[in-house]
Protein backbone atom coordinates (compact mmCIF):
# COMPACT_ATOMS: atom_id res chain seq x y z
CA UNK A 1 0.00 0.00 0.00
CA UNK A 2 1.42 3.53 -0.75
CA UNK A 3 1.46 6.56 1.86
CA UNK A 4 -1.32 8.31 -0.65
CA UNK A 5 -3.22 5.17 -0.32
CA UNK A 6 -2.33 4.80 3.67
CA UNK A 7 -3.31 8.65 4.05
CA UNK A 8 -6.42 8.56 2.80
CA UNK A 9 -7.21 5.14 4.79
CA UNK A 10 -6.39 7.01 7.98
CA UNK A 11 -9.28 9.95 6.92
CA UNK A 12 -11.87 7.10 6.54
CA UNK A 13 -10.64 5.76 9.71
CA UNK A 14 -10.98 8.85 11.59
CA UNK A 15 -14.48 9.71 10.46
CA UNK A 16 -15.26 5.95 11.52
CA UNK A 17 -14.04 6.42 15.14
CA UNK A 18 -15.86 9.96 15.88
CA UNK A 19 -19.40 8.48 14.16
CA UNK A 20 -18.44 5.94 17.15
CA UNK A 21 -18.18 9.06 19.86
CA UNK A 22 -21.62 10.72 18.91
CA UNK A 23 -24.06 11.54 21.48
CA UNK A 24 -27.12 13.01 21.74
CA UNK A 25 -26.59 15.00 24.76
CA UNK A 26 -24.00 17.99 25.24
CA UNK A 27 -20.75 17.67 27.76
CA UNK A 28 -21.66 17.52 31.29
CA UNK A 29 -20.09 20.90 31.72
CA UNK A 30 -22.42 22.46 29.60
CA UNK A 31 -25.30 21.17 31.28
CA UNK A 32 -24.17 21.93 34.70
CA UNK A 33 -23.37 25.79 33.70
CA UNK A 34 -25.95 27.96 33.95
CA UNK A 35 -26.20 31.89 33.24
CA UNK A 36 -26.57 34.60 35.35
CA UNK A 37 -29.96 36.49 34.48
CA UNK A 38 -30.05 40.34 34.89
CA UNK A 39 -33.62 42.10 34.70
CA UNK A 40 -32.61 45.06 32.83
CA UNK A 41 -30.98 45.73 29.27
CA UNK A 42 -30.71 48.58 27.04
CA UNK A 43 -31.62 46.37 24.37
CA UNK A 44 -34.88 45.96 22.64
CA UNK A 45 -35.58 42.71 20.63
CA UNK A 46 -35.75 44.57 17.72
CA UNK A 47 -32.22 45.71 18.01
CA UNK A 48 -31.00 42.12 18.45
CA UNK A 49 -29.08 40.72 15.43
CA UNK A 50 -27.34 37.47 15.08
CA UNK A 51 -25.05 39.00 12.69
CA UNK A 52 -21.31 38.27 14.34
CA UNK A 53 -17.74 39.24 13.56
CA UNK A 54 -14.64 37.72 14.40
CA UNK A 55 -11.04 37.85 13.14
CA UNK A 56 -12.18 40.67 10.97
CA UNK A 57 -14.96 38.99 8.76
CA UNK A 58 -18.89 38.90 9.52
CA UNK A 59 -20.71 36.22 10.01
CA UNK A 60 -24.35 35.67 9.19
CA UNK A 61 -24.97 33.77 12.61
CA UNK A 62 -22.56 33.04 15.05
CA UNK A 63 -22.36 29.07 13.73
CA UNK A 64 -20.05 27.45 11.89
CA UNK A 65 -18.68 23.90 10.58
CA UNK A 66 -15.50 23.75 12.21
CA UNK A 67 -12.86 21.52 10.53
CA UNK A 68 -13.48 18.04 10.13
CA UNK A 69 -12.07 16.00 7.54
CA UNK A 70 -10.96 15.69 3.51
CA UNK A 71 -8.90 13.95 1.27
CA UNK A 72 -10.77 10.47 0.50
CA UNK A 73 -13.33 10.05 -2.11
CA UNK A 74 -15.80 9.41 1.21
CA UNK A 75 -14.53 12.71 3.01
CA UNK A 76 -15.15 14.29 -0.59
CA UNK A 77 -18.50 13.35 -0.25
CA UNK A 78 -18.83 14.58 2.89
CA UNK A 79 -17.34 17.44 2.20
CA UNK A 80 -20.08 18.23 -0.51
CA UNK A 81 -22.99 17.49 2.20
CA UNK A 82 -21.35 19.83 4.41
CA UNK A 83 -21.03 22.67 1.89
CA UNK A 84 -24.62 22.77 1.17
CA UNK A 85 -25.75 22.93 4.25
CA UNK A 86 -23.40 25.64 5.12
CA UNK A 87 -24.65 27.55 1.85
CA UNK A 88 -28.64 26.67 2.40
CA UNK A 89 -28.04 27.66 6.15
CA UNK A 90 -25.99 31.19 5.62
CA UNK A 91 -23.11 29.38 8.13
CA UNK A 92 -19.27 29.92 7.54
CA UNK A 93 -17.48 26.52 7.30
CA UNK A 94 -13.49 25.35 8.13
CA UNK A 95 -12.08 22.76 5.86
CA UNK A 96 -10.23 19.44 7.62
CA UNK A 97 -6.84 19.14 7.28
CA UNK A 98 -5.62 20.21 4.30
CA UNK A 99 -2.11 18.71 4.78
CA UNK A 100 -2.83 15.76 2.48
CA UNK A 101 -3.33 17.92 -0.53
CA UNK A 102 -0.12 20.07 0.34
CA UNK A 103 1.55 16.04 -0.16
CA UNK A 104 -0.92 15.05 -2.69
CA UNK A 105 -1.81 17.11 -5.51
CA UNK A 106 -4.46 14.43 -6.28
CA UNK A 107 -6.71 15.00 -3.20
CA UNK A 108 -7.69 19.06 -4.07
CA UNK A 109 -10.53 18.15 -5.07
CA UNK A 110 -11.79 16.84 -1.93
CA UNK A 111 -11.13 20.47 -0.42
CA UNK A 112 -11.56 22.15 -3.84
CA UNK A 113 -15.90 20.71 -3.97
CA UNK A 114 -16.37 23.10 -0.60
CA UNK A 115 -15.76 26.12 -2.47
CA UNK A 116 -17.26 24.86 -5.67
CA UNK A 117 -20.58 24.02 -4.07
CA UNK A 118 -20.22 27.53 -1.65
CA UNK A 119 -19.09 29.91 -3.98
CA UNK A 120 -19.82 33.22 -1.71
CA UNK A 121 -19.71 31.61 1.77
CA UNK A 122 -16.71 31.97 4.27
CA UNK A 123 -14.18 28.83 4.40
CA UNK A 124 -11.23 28.67 6.05
CA UNK A 125 -8.39 27.02 5.06
CA UNK A 126 -6.92 24.54 7.64
CA UNK A 127 -3.29 23.71 8.14
CA UNK A 128 -1.19 21.88 11.01
CA UNK A 129 1.51 23.82 12.71
CA UNK A 130 4.35 21.93 11.46
CA UNK A 131 3.63 24.13 8.05
CA UNK A 132 5.22 26.90 6.68
CA UNK A 133 3.98 30.23 5.44
CA UNK A 134 4.10 28.96 1.75
CA UNK A 135 2.06 25.80 2.15
CA UNK A 136 -0.02 28.31 4.06
CA UNK A 137 -0.65 30.23 1.24
CA UNK A 138 -1.11 27.51 -1.01
CA UNK A 139 -4.01 26.33 0.96
CA UNK A 140 -5.32 29.44 1.17
CA UNK A 141 -5.34 29.65 -2.66
CA UNK A 142 -6.85 25.87 -3.41
CA UNK A 143 -10.07 27.01 -1.69
CA UNK A 144 -10.26 31.02 -1.88
CA UNK A 145 -10.73 30.77 1.52
CA UNK A 146 -11.55 34.07 3.46
CA UNK A 147 -9.26 33.09 6.52
CA UNK A 148 -6.79 30.33 7.83
CA UNK A 149 -6.66 27.74 10.93
CA UNK A 150 -3.57 26.49 11.51
CA UNK A 151 -4.59 23.68 14.33
CA UNK A 152 -2.37 22.54 17.36
CA UNK A 153 -2.81 18.84 18.27
CA UNK A 154 0.01 17.89 19.85
CA UNK A 155 -1.93 15.36 21.85
CA UNK A 156 -3.26 13.44 19.30
CA UNK A 157 -0.14 13.32 17.37
CA UNK A 158 1.65 11.68 20.30
CA UNK A 159 -0.64 8.88 20.51
CA UNK A 160 -1.50 8.60 16.80
CA UNK A 161 0.79 5.88 15.51
CA UNK A 162 2.37 7.74 12.44
CA UNK A 163 2.29 11.16 14.14
CA UNK A 164 4.67 13.85 14.21
CA UNK A 165 7.03 14.16 16.97
CA UNK A 166 8.93 17.26 16.48
CA UNK A 167 6.83 19.93 18.05
CA UNK A 168 9.67 22.72 18.99
CA UNK A 169 9.03 24.78 15.75
CA UNK A 170 5.12 25.22 16.12
CA UNK A 171 4.86 28.92 17.44
CA UNK A 172 8.07 30.30 14.90
CA UNK A 173 5.86 29.18 12.25
CA UNK A 174 2.60 30.44 13.12
CA UNK A 175 4.39 33.45 13.59
CA UNK A 176 5.75 33.54 10.24
CA UNK A 177 1.77 32.69 8.65
CA UNK A 178 0.78 35.32 10.67
CA UNK A 179 3.17 38.08 9.25
CA UNK A 180 2.87 36.64 5.61
CA UNK A 181 -1.33 35.57 5.27
CA UNK A 182 -2.95 38.12 3.30
CA UNK A 183 -6.59 36.31 5.42
CA UNK A 184 -6.78 36.09 9.39
CA UNK A 185 -5.00 33.39 10.80
CA UNK A 186 -7.16 31.30 13.37
CA UNK A 187 -4.86 28.89 15.54
CA UNK A 188 -7.07 25.56 16.80
CA UNK A 189 -7.03 23.02 19.33
CA UNK A 190 -8.51 19.98 17.91
CA UNK A 191 -9.96 19.16 21.46
CA UNK A 192 -7.87 19.54 24.13
CA UNK A 193 -8.00 22.99 25.45
CA UNK A 194 -6.01 25.37 25.94
CA UNK A 195 -3.27 27.05 29.18
CA UNK A 196 -3.26 30.51 29.36
CA UNK A 197 0.27 30.63 28.54
CA UNK A 198 -0.19 29.25 25.25
CA UNK A 199 -3.25 32.38 24.74
CA UNK A 200 -0.82 35.00 26.24
CA UNK A 201 1.93 33.67 23.50
CA UNK A 202 -0.37 33.14 20.32
CA UNK A 203 -1.45 37.05 21.61
CA UNK A 204 2.25 38.30 21.56
CA UNK A 205 2.69 37.23 17.77
CA UNK A 206 -0.87 38.61 16.79
CA UNK A 207 -3.00 35.77 15.31
CA UNK A 208 -6.51 36.84 14.12
CA UNK A 209 -8.51 34.74 16.68
CA UNK A 210 -7.88 31.18 18.92
CA UNK A 211 -10.37 28.65 18.84
CA UNK A 212 -9.84 26.93 22.15
CA UNK A 213 -11.62 23.68 21.41
CA UNK A 214 -11.54 21.97 24.75
CA UNK A 215 -12.29 18.26 25.71
CA UNK A 216 -16.16 17.22 25.39
CA UNK A 217 -16.59 16.81 21.48
CA UNK A 218 -14.31 14.86 19.51
CA UNK A 219 -11.59 12.86 21.09
CA UNK A 220 -9.18 12.33 18.95
CA UNK A 221 -6.82 10.50 21.68
CA UNK A 222 -9.51 8.03 21.79
CA UNK A 223 -9.67 7.79 17.84
CA UNK A 224 -5.93 7.83 18.01
CA UNK A 225 -5.44 5.12 20.55
CA UNK A 226 -8.58 3.50 19.00
CA UNK A 227 -5.90 3.30 15.72
CA UNK A 228 -3.44 1.38 17.53
CA UNK A 229 -2.85 -1.48 17.07
CA UNK A 230 -0.23 -2.25 20.08
CA UNK A 231 1.09 0.00 23.42
CA UNK A 232 -1.95 1.55 23.90
CA UNK A 233 -2.35 4.66 25.54
CA UNK A 234 -5.15 4.89 27.24
CA UNK A 235 -4.08 7.44 30.11
CA UNK A 236 -3.85 9.93 27.18
CA UNK A 237 -7.56 9.58 26.18
CA UNK A 238 -8.96 11.66 29.44
CA UNK A 239 -6.12 15.00 28.70
CA UNK A 240 -6.43 17.85 28.35
CA UNK A 241 -9.01 21.24 29.39
CA UNK A 242 -12.64 21.12 29.11
CA UNK A 243 -13.70 24.22 26.89
CA UNK A 244 -15.05 26.20 30.19
CA UNK A 245 -11.87 25.60 31.87
CA UNK A 246 -10.11 26.95 29.22
CA UNK A 247 -12.56 30.29 28.75
CA UNK A 248 -11.46 30.82 32.76
CA UNK A 249 -7.57 30.38 31.70
CA UNK A 250 -8.67 33.04 28.85
CA UNK A 251 -9.75 35.79 31.15
CA UNK A 252 -7.21 38.64 32.27
CA UNK A 253 -7.91 38.75 35.36
CA UNK A 254 -7.60 35.13 37.54
CA UNK A 255 -8.07 34.80 41.20
CA UNK A 256 -5.05 35.58 43.18
CA UNK A 257 -5.02 32.37 44.53
CA UNK A 258 -7.05 29.68 42.01
CA UNK A 259 -6.64 29.83 38.09
CA UNK A 260 -10.19 28.31 37.87
CA UNK A 261 -13.05 27.78 40.01
CA UNK A 262 -15.98 25.81 40.09
CA UNK A 263 -18.89 26.55 41.71
CA UNK A 264 -21.89 24.21 43.65
CA UNK A 265 -24.67 25.20 45.22
CA UNK A 266 -25.53 24.15 49.11
CA UNK A 267 -26.18 20.74 48.00
CA UNK A 268 -23.77 19.79 45.56
CA UNK A 269 -25.30 20.27 42.57
CA UNK A 270 -24.95 22.15 39.39
CA UNK A 271 -22.52 24.39 38.20
CA UNK A 272 -22.12 27.94 38.05
CA UNK A 273 -19.43 30.20 36.69
CA UNK A 274 -19.49 33.43 38.22
CA UNK A 275 -16.87 36.86 38.45
CA UNK A 276 -14.09 36.39 40.62
CA UNK A 277 -15.70 38.40 42.93
CA UNK A 278 -18.61 36.39 43.81
CA UNK A 279 -18.43 33.93 46.65
CA UNK A 280 -18.07 30.76 45.44
CA UNK A 281 -17.20 26.89 47.07
CA UNK A 282 -14.10 26.19 45.41
CA UNK A 283 -13.87 22.21 44.88
CA UNK A 284 -11.04 22.45 41.90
Amino acid sequence: MDLFQQQMNRKDEHVGHANQQYRATSAPEFVETRFVHHPFTTVDVADVSLQTELAGLTFDVPFFINAITGGSPLTTALNQRLAILARETGMAMATGSMSIAMKFPESAQSFKVIRQENPNGILFANLGAHYDAEAAKRAVELIEANAIQIHVNRAQELVMPEGDRVFSNWLKNIEEIVKSSAVPVIVKEVGFGFSREAIAQLESIGVAAIDISGTGGTNFAKIENGRRKEDKLDFLEDWGQTTLTSLMEAQRKPHPNHRFRRCEDANGHGQMLRAWSQPCRIIW
